[in-house]
């Protein structure tokens, strides 16, 4: 039989490894498999690599610290196929939200974002508060991306956004903001965040639509989104016919009074999560903190009787700061503000629209689902003394508060 390797220096099956790193022994490609198998070729030093194995959606893997992430990131429904459990335990972090709710057509208030859900959120700032990562094992799950309430293009409520699930998580559609003529006049509906109530001719308060819990009414879970506003014009006051904004996953939707001119609700604040990964990665939304900002809710619409010097009336509410949310429209006598459609994969809420104009309600943001694991650790080895010791980015820092020696 003839020979399919040959080495030069020590066998590697009982080579030590040297402080290169190269263990002394030289094999060629053929017997190297070999070896790898029985065990006794030395692993890449500083790495230690035990994560799950799992495939679907868009991969991408960063580095936290000493940590190697890998993130599953889900725009659209498809399925997580689980092969194997890693060592570094047998769960997964998650972030999951809803399809965010349209904003409502005619004097129409702001649409609600979808659930948000998450196992990982940014320190600081609104619902800092995190659930439980979640047990997995070798099977496959499937993963649903709820839709964005669609575009309202006749009188009525914004329509309501769509569920997004992973595992035992679901977080529920935003819900479609209030609008004239409507099955229950003005109010905004009720969803993972709740639309923004519409203004009412006939002067009647319209409320916003409520948010929604994890599971129901109960408070021992973590709040999905928060209630759309109020509009709370007590009569009918001519031109003042501005709605409120869709509530947010961090925050109510803007409340309005009525007057003239009047300027639409604002939407609710979104929420931060640092389940994304590597900033430049195109998911979700810079904000003021650590991590990405996702389901805000949309801005209400606004009205203005008398012209002003640009030909714009009073603008329609912003969208919810940093989730890429829809502002409301605005109606002026001599031309129209025109609002807009939240962004694809934000869950955020839609913006309201006045009569001219484009004269639409506008459609919520769908939502998006990523799951996330540890794959690696980066086991950075001190080759000093002095102050305390920590590792990050595969460096090793030492950190003196005191006076000391190194």
């Amino acid at each position: 039989m003839g020979r399919v390797s040959r080495r030069i220096g020590k066998s590697s099956e009982t080579v030590a490894t040297t402080a290169d790193g190269t263990g002394g022994g030289v094999l060629d490609a053929f017997i190297h498999d070999y070896f790898q198998r029985s065990g006794n070729v030395p692993s890449v030093p500083g790495i230690i690599i035990s994560g799950h194995t799992a495939t679907g959606g868009v991969i991408s893997d960063y580095t936290s610290g000493s940590d190697v992430y890998r993130a599953h990131v889900f725009t659209s429904s498809g399925q997580f196929d689980v092969t194997s459990i890693g060592v570094l335990g047998s769960t997964v972090d998650f972030l999951v939200v809803g399809g965010g709710g349209g904003g409502g057509r005619s004097y129409g208030g702001g649409g609600g974002a979808g659930g948000f859900r998450s196992s990982v959120v940014a320190p600081g700032g609104p619902g800092t508060s995190a659930e439980s990562a979640l047990p997995i094992s070798a099977q496959t799950y499937t993963v649903t991306v709820g839709g964005g309430g669609a575009i309202q293009a006749s009188n009525g409520l914004g329509n309501n956004g769509s569920v997004s699930t992973f595992s035992t998580v679901t977080s529920e559609g935003g819900g479609g903001g209030g609008a004239l003529p409507s099955p229950v006049p003005g109010n905004g509906q009720p969803g993972g965040s709740g639309g923004g109530g519409s203004d009412n001719p006939s002067g009647r308060p319209n409320p916003g639509g409520t948010g929604s819990r994890a599971a129901g009414t109960s408070t021992s879970k973590p709040t999905q989104g928060y209630p759309g506003g109020d509009e709370n014009a007590t009569h009918p006051s001519p031109g003042g016919y501005e709605s409120a904004g869709g509530g947010g996953a961090g925050g109510a939707g803007g409340t309005v009074t009525g007057g003239n001119p009047g300027a639409g609700g604002a939407g609710g604040l979104g929420k931060s999560c640092l389940i994304a990964g590597p900033a430049n990665d195109g998911v979700g939304y810079p904000g003021p903190s650590p991590g990405r900002w996702f389901a805000g809710g949309g801005g209400g619409s606004g009205y203005n009787t008398s012209p002003v010097a640009s030909g714009k009336g009073i603008g329609g509410g912003s969208g919810g700061p940093y989730a890429g949310a829809g502002d409301g429209a605005a109606f002026p006598n001599n031309g129209s503000v025109n609002g807009s459609s939240a962004g694809a994969n934000s869950g955020s809420g839609g913006g309201g629209s006045q009569p001219g104009g484009d004269n639409h309600g506008y459609a919520g943001g769908s939502g998006i689902v990523i799951v996330r694991y540890k794959i690696a650790e980066i086991a950075a080895q001190a080759k000093a003394t002095g102050g305390a010791i920590s590792y990050y980015g595969g460096q090793t820092i030492h950190t003196f508060t005191t006076s000391g020696s190194f």
